[in-house]
């Protein structure tokens, strides 16, 4: 059985990294290793519908408690 990391941010900080908050450059700095190291994200669903065929490099990427400075922080990814 594959092991699918989940990866869980809460609040996004144009500059501070601080309990779950997370900086902008430290979220794009973990985001750039994802895609460096060939990560692919995949959506819930997928796993729904498609949880035979999970790859050794999926990662589900999820925000809690959506907050709108996640979206003006990430929209480029």
């Amino acid at each position: 059985m594959t092991k699918l990391p989940i990866l869980m941010y809460h609040h996004v900080s144009p500059d501070k990294s601080i309990g779950l908050m997370i900086s902008v450059d430290k979220l794009e700095a973990q985001i750039d290793y994802l895609v460096k190291n060939g990560y692919s994200a995949c959506h819930f669903k997928e796993l729904i519908n498609h949880k035979d065929v999970l790859l050794n490099n999926d990662v589900v990427i999820t925000f809690d408690d959506v907050y709108v400075n996640q979206m003006e922080f990430l929209i480029h990814y």
